[in-house]
């Protein structure tokens, strides 16, 4: 299965049959926040990125985009400290 075939986030049955353990198990680790996930009404949704993190970085494939994204985040970041500091200067110089 290739990353764009693969789903992003997995209910608690199929991640169950991913790491091998039952539903119920799954759920329990999810109340206990032993696995992130996200509730929408009564279903809950564990993400690949935390699927991968589970199984030791079971997806090669979402490493590299999981690695973008913290860039992409840290960029950002550098940005907002950089105007911040910016506007800093321009109120000492001012």
């Amino acid at each position: 299965m290739t990353l764009a075939e693969s789903p992003l986030f997995y209910s608690t049955a199929e991640a169950a049959k991913l790491l091998n353990v039952s539903s119920q198990h799954v759920r329990n680790l999810v109340e206990r926040g032993d696995i992130e996930a996200r509730r929408f009404g009564r279903k809950i949704l564990i993400s690949k990125a935390e699927l991968s993190r589970l199984q030791g970085g079971a997806f090669p494939a979402d490493e590299a985009l999981t690695s973008r994204n913290e860039n992409a985040d840290t960029i950002r970041e550098l940005r907002r400290v950089l105007a911040e500091a910016q506007r800093l200067l321009a109120e000492l110089d001012g």
